[in-house]
């Protein structure tokens, strides 16, 4: 019995440690875009004039990622 509880508390562990690590590499990955398309900085700026320059699709999208992304991460117990 102790080593079944011992087991599965390992298991536990290591499903946590694989669930952060796959958050990191999303978040990583998400992120990167900033950087690889400079133009998506803009969903940053608090001070975007959206009445000149309406949001675009590809700034959509990656608001919606970021959501997505955030509602997946909240997700996962601790």
């Amino acid at each position: 019995m102790l080593f079944t509880g011992l087991a599965l508390r390992l298991d536990v562990k290591e499903r946590r440690s694989s669930h952060d690590l796959a958050i990191t590499k999303a978040h990583r990955e998400l992120w990167s875009n900033l950087y690889k398309r400079p133009a998506l900085a803009r969903v940053l700026d608090p001070n975007a004039d959206l009445a000149s320059q309406p949001i675009t699709q590809e700034e959509k999208m990656f608001v919606l990622l970021l959501v997505v992304h955030l509602n997946t991460a909240l997700g996962v117990p601790q």
